[in-house]
């Protein structure tokens, strides 16, 4: 599944809760935490779910993907050194 709604992404997975947890997609979504707070979300709660379901992180970014733990990329999108990052979500063990 890919997601970029400018900001709206919290609701789209808000809606999505049950294909996620019983159909188990892997999620490409653009996080941009402007935009999620004009939409009035942040960032913190596509992580927290997302860590809640047991899905592990990547970022894709020039250098290619990265796995992280949703602490790095809760810092990571809070260094604000980009506009969004585009992050990769798969079913698995979260860290």
């Amino acid at each position: 599944i890919k997601i970029d709604v400018q900001g709206y992404e919290a609701k789209v997975l808000a809606g999505a809760e049950r294909t996620l947890r019983i159909g188990r997609p892997a999620v490409l979504c653009e996080i941009t935490p402007r935009a999620l707070a004009l939409a009035g979300d942040d960032h913190r709660s596509i992580l927290a779910r997302f860590k809640d379901l047991d899905y592990l992180a990547s970022v894709i970014d020039e250098a290619g993907e990265r796995a992280m733990t949703y602490r790095e990329l809760a810092e990571l999108l809070e260094a604000g050194e980009a506009e969004y990052r585009d992050v990769l979500f798969r079913p698995g063990k979260a860290v």
